[in-house]
């Protein structure tokens, strides 16, 4: 093919902490690929998974050291990171509080770059069954939802490609009873590592790969006041997010975007006030939130 390649090897592993000790054996406990194309664009491939991503970074080697073994010109050199705005989930979903009492969800999902490879490697080790029933589960938060329906683009490959689905389902018991109305929690769990953690806590934290999830909820036939309560924009070096609410023609609607930027915060990091700040306006806007409807 004209490309160039050359044995790298790596510490392979999620978790990756930097640390100024000398190159050693626990440093490359794997060997790579470096690949060079004959434009010059460096590819670096782990041939050893389950699945083929050529054009992105497995998130095992991403953002670490590696010694490439060219007997003519070694080098010591860097993987790049995953680039978040690459490895992006974007979620919209419809959401009717019916008469019945009954929540009914309607919606759609796209998954690319390295974000798709989980996902893909799952539809590769498990049946067309087991896939849809966990992922309806995943999307709803509930163990038993109610007509659950969900229409999965990806078929079984070894190639990380953007998936999509549509997905529809119904949930009891899922709004609140307050002396104002009908409460609708905007569950979450991204934002849980981050108040988790201690400034007594002597280790790093790790939150996962970078990666950006936008998710839009529509609320059909309701109608909130005071909505800018609960909106919010963080921007810190290791996490981005942001919450918009409007009322519009289509309903009342709810943007969440998410932006994981770094894998790891150092524990010097989680002992900064910048730190103590993220946590705290993570535990006002996104625990336990949730939004008091009225009818229109």
């Amino acid at each position: 093919l004209g490309y160039k390649a050359r044995i790298a090897v790596v510490n392979r592993g999620n978790v990756y902490l930097e640390n100024d000790t000398l190159p050693n054996l626990e440093k490359f406990n794997h060997a790579i690929v470096k690949a060079i194309s004959p434009s010059g664009k460096t590819y670096w491939i782990d041939p050893t998974n389950i699945v083929s991503m050529a054009n992105g970074i497995f998130p095992d080697i991403a953002d670490r050291p590696s010694l490439v073994l060219d007997p003519e010109n070694p080098s010591y050199e860097r993987i790049p990171p995953i680039d978040h705005q690459r490895a992006i989930t974007r979620y919209t979903e419809s959401i009717t509080l019916q008469d019945n009492g009954l929540v009914k969800t309607e919606g759609s999902f796209s998954i690319e770059g390295e974000s798709a490879k989980g996902l893909t490697e799952y539809i590769n080790m498990h049946h067309e069954s087991t896939v849809k029933e966990g992922m309806i589960k995943e999307l709803c938060n509930s163990s038993d939802p109610i007509n659950p329906i969900l229409n999965l683009s990806a078929c079984k490959t070894c190639k990380v490609k953007p998936i999509t689905a549509t997905f529809s389902y119904e949930e009891n018991n899922v709004t609140t009873l307050t002396n104002l109305g009908k409460a609708f929690p905007l569950k979450g769990s991204w934002y849980k590592p981050y108040i988790a953690t201690s400034q007594k806590d002597k280790g790093a934290l790790y939150v996962g790969s970078p990666h950006t999830v936008i998710k839009k909820r529509i609320f059909k036939n309701v109608s909130a006041t005071n909505l800018d309560a609960l909106a919010y924009s963080i921007q810190t070096p290791w996490v981005k997010a942001k919450r918009e609410l409007s009322m519009t023609k289509e309903g009342l609607v709810v943007t969440d975007t998410v932006e994981i930027l770094k894998t790891i915060i150092p524990a010097k990091d989680l002992k900064s006030p910048e730190f103590a700040k993220l946590k705290e306006t993570l535990r006002q806007s996104c625990e336990g939130s949730a939004i008091v409807f009225t009818k229109p």
